[in-house]
């Protein structure tokens, strides 16, 4: 069985054997990957022509509650996708990141829509005076390109990623090509089957091709764009393509990070423990197939001990094996490939001066890898600060002073993301300012804010995710802004704050999402234990409803204060009375509710044919 692709308005199967698709935890063959002979320069054309004229033929509004009315569509079928899941190495906790994460991503955009202006034209600025008696003036618009925007997604969010850069394009008026990664290309076909059968989708607004791109980078030029998240070695590979050297299209790339946890020289035994958390759940959360993912770990020489014993305490109990199966809490890698390239990357570090301090017990056949933690007590070696195992494998560093962690810090050339655990604004002021030129995200985490933050490595879609040198040096669609930092509250009153979850347990707040169980159906559909609800996707750790600020709130401060706009506490942190962003200039009026029709307003293919070939159980035939 081929996994098939949508281009020019239909489901199609690529020419030759293709690449097999392998269930991740018992190695069998869920089908074949292929575009050869699909008409690739073709759909780009198509996608302009048809697909931008019908998204523009709506306004932003429009298009807006075209979103919320698919998050809605896909919330009531996650459980579809769910089961698509644990083919892919994941367990529950994983599809529920990706799965609802996706689908919080359209809510979000949704949302957004409702403060932009009508029509299809974006104002960015007041009237800029250029004559003496204003009867001369210009303004700034922001208006579509008329092209399409290739989005290449990697293997490690099949749902997310798709939907995280879908939704921003839908939303600007431009048409997307999406191309899945191979190793789960099946689970994104699943999606997309589900998109179209919503009837939401204008004609040509999304296409969907399953293998390579064929020549439908030859077809672009200054009016396209191409969002590629992966590894570096293959951005580096395409953007020195001609269709981005000569012909001026647009290339962003979100890469592969060698992002960092740093305990501050401040941090008490809290900041200590909730740091290890975090480490833990980072190693734990899609079996540390992250771009975000914690890689290294950077502590005072006379705490890095206490702080590996405590990040082991919370990975020693998880019990790997297929995701099907009751208990599990850690699932294996999406691939052999992948096992291979991380026991490649493990063998580099162990050459390059690392040694292994504790790896779990558990399986190693298949595509299992046990979460591992090495030690390099000599952090200079330069292999240690530039090769990444993409997988549950972190690296401990011992620092003496602030200069020295910042140094070692900033030699992994670029991270996306980066955690500081500290109760000290001076010193989260000190690293702040010697890492805004290396990392995109600086999370600020202690004893003020742990109970409410969302976490290192969680995207949210309503700000921008960005690395910094040669980790994308641009911008990705629903994540984090470049130089951003999130920084704890002050609370006027003590607020309890609860454990965070361990790794592999549901998040707080939240029942776990349910397990698939098998049908009466001898159709081998498959049903959750209760009924899927069609609200907005949680934020991987929901916040608390008395967290004083919004988890994800962002900013750039200025080298010599805290962002500017807020009130201070004695302590230096901002205030709770000043944590909400001052009111916009300008108003909106709330749309008028739309109810939007479940069921496609044309003909589609049959659906997926992998929610019933592929049971949730383990050893189904």
């Amino acid at each position: 069985m081929k996994i098939k692709s949508y281009l020019l308005g239909e489901w199609r199967e690529g020419m030759g054997e293709g690449v097999a698709v392998r269930d991740a935890a018992t190695g069998e063959v869920l089908g074949f990957v292929t575009s050869e002979g699909l008409p690739l320069r073709e759909a780009v054309a198509w996608g302009r022509e048809v697909g931008g004229k019908a998204l523009l033929a709506l306004d932003f509004r429009e298009r807006g509650r075209r979103l919320r009315g698919l998050a809605q569509y896909l919330s009531e079928r996650k459980e579809e996708l769910y089961c698509l899941y644990a083919t892919t190495g994941g367990t529950r906790q994983d599809a529920w990141y990706d799965v609802d994460g996706g689908i919080g991503v359209l809510f979000a955009y949704s949302s957004l829509a409702r403060q932009l202006p009508e029509g299809n034209l974006l104002p960015e600025e007041e009237n800029l005076p250029l004559s003496k008696d204003y009867s001369f003036q210009g303004r700034h618009l922001l208006g579509p390109k008329g092209g399409i925007t290739v989005q290449i997604n990697a293997f490690n969010f099949p749902v997310w990623g798709l939907l995280e850069k879908f939704a921003p394009a839908f939303l600007a008026g431009v048409p997307t090509l999406a191309k899945a990664a191979t190793p789960t290309a099946h689970v994104a076909e699943g999606l997309v089957r589900l998109m179209l059968e919503s009837g939401l989708l204008p004609e040509g607004s999304l296409q969907f091709v399953a293998g390579g791109l064929g020549e439908a980078l030859e077809a672009l030029d200054h009016r396209d764009s191409v969002y590629f998240t992966g590894s570096k070695a293959t951005a580096d590979r395409l953007r020195r393509h001609p269709a981005f050297l000569e012909r001026g299209a647009l290339f962003n790339a979100e890469t592969d990070s060698l992002n960092a946890a740093l305990l501050g020289e401040a941090a008490g035994e809290e900041e200590l423990l909730r740091l290890a958390q975090e480490i833990a759940q980072e190693l734990t959360i899609k079996t540390g197939q992250r771009c975000t993912a914690i890689r290294r770990v950077f502590a005072p020489r006379d705490r890095l001990e206490a702080l590996l014993a405590a990040t082991r305490k919370h990975l020693e109990d998880l019990r790997l094996g297929d995701p099907r199966e009751e208990g599990v809490s850690l699932g294996p890698l999406a691939s052999l490939e992948q096992r291979e390239e991380v026991e490649r990357a493990v063998e580099t570090l162990l050459a390059g001066g690392a040694r292994v301090y504790w790896q779990h017990p558990g399986r190693r056949d298949g595509a299992f890898f046990p979460p591992t933690l090495l030690l390099a007590e000599d952090p200079l070696g330069e292999a240690l600060h530039r090769v990444e195992p993409f997988g549950p494998v972190a690296t401990f560093f011992p620092y003496g002073s602030r200069e020295e962690a910042l140094d070692l810090v900033r030699r992994a050339g670029g991270m996306l993301a980066a955690t500081l655990a500290t109760p000290d604004p001076e010193e989260a002021r000190f690293y702040l300012l010697g890492l805004s030129g290396e990392v995109g995200r600086l999370h600020i985490l202690n004893r003020r804010d742990a109970h409410s933050s969302t976490g290192h490595g969680s995207p949210l879609p309503r700000l921008l995710h960005g690395g910094r040198g040669g980790r994308g040096a641009g911008r990705s669609w629903g994540g984090f802004s470049p130089c951003g930092a999130t920084w704890p509250a002050w609370p006027s009153r003590p607020t309890p704050r609860p454990s965070r979850p361990s790794p592999g347990s549901t998040p707080r707040g939240r029942s776990a999402p349910p397990r698939c169980t098998p049908s009466a159906s001898p159709t081998r559909r498959w049903r959750s234990g209760k009924p899927s609800s069609p609200t907005a996707a949680p934020s991987p750790r929901r916040t608390s409803p008395s967290s004083p600020t919004s988890p994800g709130t962002t900013s750039t401060p200025t080298p010599t204060s805290w962002p500017p706009g807020r009130a201070f506490s004695e302590s230096g942190w901002p205030t709770a009375t000043s944590s909400s962003p001052p009111p916009r200039a300008s108003s909106w009026t709330r749309p008028q509710a739309r109810s939007w029709p479940t069921t496609a307003s044309r003909a589609f293919a049959s659906p997926s044919p992998w929610a019933s070939a592929t049971p949730c159980r383990p050893g189904s035939p």
